[in-house]
């Protein structure tokens, strides 16, 4: 009887660490025809959803309710929701913005709250923001105290991580939620090498991932980093380089209040 318990008991680990180390999958935004991809972490190719979308430059994405939510850095005002299965946006909302900024680079939901880094057109400091999705009302938690765009925001169920951006050396933050300040956790290196990010999004199997900047020599490549102490590993080519935002669809909060069509698609998920 010890001997089958122990089989039972090895094939259940086994079981478990098989569906702990599952392919997770992406998405990303590629900028240069702006259309959606999914990226699959473990080859990591990216593959054409689709998206017909001129006359837009989106800088971050992140999913929620059923929407991809896309914020746009040719008309700061815009906030677009674009559909996954698509990639074309069907709806924008006008967002209002404070005195501390005008433009949004970096998203993440926290719960039903959409969490960005606010900053002014040009650089300068980036303020912890909150997004109303249904009066478009930007709202300051505070400063980061950090004199740069953030490139991406990531939250692990516990923590916010940040990511610089705009030319900035790579480096990763921890950003309070309550007060919008952010720590460094240190710079972000590849092969002992900094590299500059443009997106950072946690993927449903814990792992932290991120995509160099478009000046970078790894353009177009997926990088996990290591969230305690900044260090990157190339995974790979993705074979589009002009990729420049990331969010896991598996990241969707329990309620979104957005549009009349994100709730009803939430609803049959």
């Amino acid at each position: 009887m010890k001997y089958f318990a122990i089989v039972a008991i090895t094939a259940v680990i086994g079981m478990a660490a098989s569906v702990a180390q599952a392919d997770t999958t992406l998405l990303a935004w590629e900028t240069t025809n702006d259309q959606l991809y999914s990226v699959d972490t473990s080859v990591p190719d990216g593959t054409l959803i689709g998206g017909d979308n001129p006359s837009v430059i989106i800088a971050e994405i992140e999913f929620g309710g059923g929407v991809v939510y896309g914020s746009d850095t040719s008309d700061n005002t815009q906030l677009h929701l674009i559909d996954p299965d698509t990639g074309d946006i069907y709806e924008t909302l006008t967002m209002t913005f404070p005195p501390e900024g005008n433009v949004i680079t970096s998203m993440e939901f926290v719960d039903d709250v959409l969490y960005v880094g606010l900053t002014t057109e040009g650089g300068g400091t980036t303020y912890l923001s909150t997004v109303d999705l249904g009066s478009g009302l930007v709202s300051v938690v505070g400063s980061t105290g950090f004199d740069s765009p953030f490139g991406g925001l990531a939250y692990d169920g516990a923590t916010m991580y940040g990511v610089s951006a705009g030319g900035a050396e790579g480096e990763l933050f921890t950003v309070d939620l309550g007060s919008g300040f952010a720590t460094s956790v240190g710079m972000v290196s590849v092969a002992g090498a900094n590299v500059g990010l443009t997106a950072l999004e946690f993927g449903d199997d814990g792992v932290l991932y991120a995509l160099p900047n478009r000046s970078e020599g790894l353009a177009g490549h997926l990088l996990s980093i290591d969230p305690a102490t900044a260090a990157g590993t190339d995974l790979g080519d993705t074979g589009y380089d002009g990729f420049v935002a990331l969010t896991s669809p598996a990241d969707e909060p329990t309620s979104v209040e957005s549009s009349t069509w994100g709730r009803m698609k939430s609803q049959f998920k």
